[in-house]
C-alpha cells in the first residue's frame, strides 16, 4: 500500500523498494482475537462460570487495605498483592512521587511514579499486567486507596501540628 504511494519516488536501496506490489487486504471491521495472557499468568478455564469473571473484570471499591510501617516503607496490602511505598514527603501538595515494589508473592515489579499522575498510575499498572497478568484497572484502583491514604495521614498530621500550635495570646 505505501509503495503504490510512493511509486515515483526512488531513494535507491531503502526498504520500500523491495516491497513487493500487492493487494493488500483491507480489513473494514476489526477481529476479535482470543489473546494470550502474558508469560508467568495464570491462564483462565473456559468453564469459569460469568459472575466469577464479572468480579473480576470491577474491581471491588470496598476492598480492605492493610498499612504497616517496614523502616523508612509503607507496605499496603491488598488482594493478594502487596505495594512498598518509599520516599513519601511529610508534606505534598500538587505531586507525590514516590518509588513502588509490588509483589505477590512469586513475582516483583519496581518503579518510582507520581501517584498524583494518571499516565503514571496507568502505566505501572499496564507494567503489572505484562509482568504477571494482573487486572489493569484493580491496580489503579488499589493506588488511588493508597493515594487517598496517604492524603489522609498528611492531613491529620497538618491539623495535629495547627492543634498543637496554637496558642492563647493575652495582652
Amino acid at each position: 500500500m505505501a509503495k503504490s504511494f510512493l511509486k515515483d519516488y526512488k531513494i535507491g536501496k531503502d526498504i520500500i523498494d523491495n516491497v513487493e506490489e500487492e493487494n493488500f487486504p483491507v480489513v473494514s471491521k476489526t477481529e476479535e482475537k482470543e489473546t494470550e495472557p502474558p508469560s508467568g499468568s495464570q491462564k483462565k478455564d473456559s468453564a469459569v462460570s460469568e459472575e466469577s469473571s464479572a468480579e473480576e473484570k470491577t474491581p471491588d471499591k470496598r476492598a480492605k487495605i492493610t498499612v504497616r510501617k517496614e523502616g523508612l516503607f509503607r507496605v499496603f496490602e491488598t488482594g493478594g498483592t502487596s505495594y512498598r511505598i518509599g520516599g513519601v514527603k511529610p508534606l505534598f501538595v500538587t505531586s507525590l512521587r514516590v518509588n513502588i515494589l509490588a509483589g505477590n508473592g512469586k513475582v516483583s515489579y519496581y518503579d518510582s511514579i507520581d501517584l498524583y499522575a494518571s499516565r503514571g498510575r496507568a502505566g505501572f499498572a499496564q507494567g503489572l499486567y505484562r509482568t504477571w497478568g494482573i487486572s489493569p484497572e484493580r491496580v489503579e484502583m488499589d493506588l488511588i486507596k493508597i493515594l487517598e491514604l496517604l492524603e489522609k495521614e498528611r492531613d491529620e498530621r497538618l491539623l495535629a501540628k495547627s492543634h498543637s500550635q496554637n496558642t492563647e495570646l493575652t495582652e
